[in-house]
């Protein structure tokens, strides 16, 4: 094959470029490595060599219009290198048809054709011509004169010479090409070839009825399983999409609140008489409002007689907040959640043996099909839609807080001391309790809350605004 050039030919939405890497005995017959983005198609002509000047290689991306383009090659050469290229995107997961016509004085020798799925990445096409791949020998040459052309030589043997013309020489027809198949191996049931020679390709050999089975194709759809939960992709199935339906808006988190510190306070009540004190009816002398965060208090105790008391009420406990609830914290979105995610498996592996269908790997589940965007799904097929990801348009608002709520004076009580201390407890009060002393009361006693207040607690939120739009919609239509 000549030096390394480039052809551009379009298939469908897809273009690709065809580059000859140099067809010649040894040149690139163990390539192994491809660039990314490409096909490399390792050629070997097989018995195909002898007048050959000429590769006719057509292109097909997802059943588009096959575009050719034609390569010269060097007579004799066999082995060699083919490098496609898709500038406007690897169709990874498509089908791309290759058909790769030898050629002698612009007739066709022999045609293969092969339809893979390219994986992510690169991928390397084998394309090797058997005798199997013949096409009908052409007819001898006439006479000088009125000679008549030989007989076309069929496929697989040589055409013999044709007969002298009258007066002519006779002219010998092109002999056909040998049609012996070489077998390369047991038959590989998904590369569209008759790998053990028993006239049977792929899913038409019952070698391939264990593990192959022959489906409907349509252009464009992924076929595979759906595999839920922390089931693993059947042998075959290995290019897994993570697909996901019903986002959820979720909220925004990270805000909290400095709740108010809170006091109680009560008023206390004496009483000068043993007799007052013990009379429902009599009301007690107010001495002050005390508070839960003084310390031990003596009042005057005006209702006394001479400093001595023979009884002391407490009020209800009156409970106060000091200020508000203060927001603080930083808003962060919760991330996207989906109410259900899935991985869809789909297949890399399509042969042949299947007319009007292609042959893929057996699987005991369903058998689904995926597309990009949304389409009707055949009658008998469930319908699903699904996506690959989501645009985030949420925004936090600023961190607020509501109400302080739980704040309680049920914790504390009242102790009522003696001789001008709280040293000594001589009475405990709760809220709205009196207690009366008998005998001689007690002289000029302190006031002080034991326990403390139950606090406060403020809840802070962040409100959120915007939508999430899910993007990458997919249809996948199950049997």
């Amino acid at each position: 094959m000549r030096s390394p050039s480039r052809f551009t030919i379009a298939a469908g939405l897809l273009a690709a470029i065809v580059a000859v890497l140099g067809l010649a005995i040894g040149a690139c017959d163990k390539q192994s490595s491809c660039r990314p983005g490409t096909l490399f198609l390792q050629v070997d002509l097989g018995p195909f060599t002898s007048g050959v000047n000429e590769l006719d290689v057509g292109v097909s991306v997802d059943g588009a219009t096959v575009m050719h383009t034609r390569l010269a090659v060097t007579p004799g050469m066999r082995t060699g290198g083919v490098e496609v290229q898709f500038p406007e995107g690897y169709p990874a997961g498509r089908p791309v048809m290759i058909a790769v016509t030898v050629k002698a004085a612009g007739i066709e020798i022999a045609t293969r054709t092969s339809t893979v799925f390219p994986a992510d990445g690169c991928g390397v096409v084998e394309v090797r011509f058997s005798g199997a791949d013949a096409v009908m020998g052409a007819g001898g040459a006439g006479g000088t004169t009125a000679g008549a052309g030989g007989e076309a030589g069929t496929l697989g043997v040589a055409g013999t010479g044709g007969p002298a013309g009258s007066g002519g020489t006779a002219g010998g027809g092109r002999g056909g090409t040998s049609g012996t198949c070489l077998p390369t191996g047991p038959e590989d049931c998904f590369n569209g070839n008759d790998d053990d020679c028993d006239g049977n390709v792929d899913c038409a050999d019952t070698d391939c009825a264990p593990v192959a089975q022959c489906v409907p194709y349509e252009p464009g759809g992924l076929i595979g399983v759906m595999a839920s939960g922390g089931a693993r992709c059947p042998s075959g199935y290995a290019n897994v999409y993570t697909i996901m339906s019903g986002p959820n808006a979720g909220g925004c988190t990270g805000c909290s609140c400095r709740p108010p510190a809170v006091t109680c306070s009560a008023t206390v009540y004496s009483f000068g008489t043993a007799s007052a004190c013990g009379s429902a009816t009599t009301p007690g002398t107010a001495e002050l409002t005390f508070s839960s965060t003084e310390r031990c208090t003596v009042p005057s105790w005006i209702g006394s007689t001479q400093g001595t008391i023979y009884g002391v009420q407490a009020s209800a406990f009156v409970l106060s907040l000091v200020g508000a609830c203060v927001p603080s914290g930083t808003p962060t979105l919760a991330p996207i959640a989906w109410m259900n995610t899935s991985r869809f498996c789909a297949t890399s592996l399509m042969g042949g043996g299947c007319p009007g269908q292609v042959c893929v790997p057996l699987v005991t589940a369903s058998r689904c099909t995926m597309f990009d965007s949304g389409r009707a799904c055949p009658v008998a097929a469930a319908t699903s839609y699904w996506y690959t990801g989501a645009t985030d348009e949420r925004t936090c608002s600023s961190c607020n807080c509501g109400a302080a709520t739980g704040a309680s004076c049920s914790g504390l009580t009242l102790n009522v001391g003696s001789d001008y201390s709280c040293s000594t407890i001589t009475q405990t009060l709760g809220p709205g309790q009196r207690r009366c002393y008998a005998g001689a009361g007690v002289n000029s006693p302190g006031l002080v809350f034991s326990g403390a207040p139950t606090g406060a607690a403020c809840a802070g939120s962040s409100t959120v605004s915007g939508t999430i739009t899910p993007t990458g919609l997919k249809t996948v239509c199950c049997m």
